[in-house]
């Protein structure tokens, strides 16, 4: 499944998948998983359990022209089709 990308920050707590702009980027990967917590006009991004440098991320230039995606859990490959 292809995620549904936007340029709006997440307003709802939840697992999102995250691209910076290439040029923004200081590893190679394309997409970041991460977890967002909005509060107060704050949007707390966690990466692999950590909080993360963007702590004002709503505000902050650090995030400009990145993509959002929610994450969804896949279905379970090993599960038999219902009839």
């Amino acid at each position: 499944m292809t995620p549904n990308w936007t340029t709006d920050r997440p307003t709802q707590p939840g697992e999102y998948w995250l691209s910076l702009p290439p040029k923004q980027r200081t590893n190679q990967q394309s997409a970041i998983p991460v977890v967002c917590h909005p509060s107060s006009g704050i949007l707390r991004v966690y990466y692999d359990g950590i909080t993360g440098e963007w702590l004002n991320a709503v505000m902050s230039s650090a995030l400009d022209g990145a993509l959002w995606a929610p994450r969804e859990t896949p279905a379970d490959p090993f599960e038999e089709p219902q009839p």
